[in-house]
């Protein structure tokens, strides 16, 4: 390739990166404005009066969602349930003693 096309390449490589960093930069900070001490506090107190809306989850939808969807193990018939407690030893083993 001649070394004049070359840097003619790079030269307008340069200056389409120069270019594009000016633009969004300048677009950058556009929106970029501070707020006031007071102008935060009233921002922060509209959005903690919004209520919350509360959810009910509905665990038998979701679980027959997720059985059919996802994996069989979400099915609650599929497999057997494990007991809450174990059951304990009735007395503790012995340690051997002797020599």
């Amino acid at each position: 390739m001649n070394p004049r096309t070359t840097a003619k390449l790079i030269l307008s490589g340069l200056l389409f990166s120069l270019l594009s960093a000016t633009v969004s930069t300048a677009a950058d900070a556009e929106g970029n404005v501070r707020m006031s001490r007071i102008e935060k506090a009233g921002a922060e107190q509209s959005r903690a009066a919004a209520p919350r809306r509360i959810e009910t989850f509905h665990s038998e939808k979701t679980d027959s969602w997720l059985c059919v969807h996802v994996s069989p193990f979400f099915c609650t018939g599929l497999f057997p349930t494990l007991p809450t407690t174990p059951d304990s030893p009735k007395a503790p083993p012995q340690p051997a003693r002797g020599r």
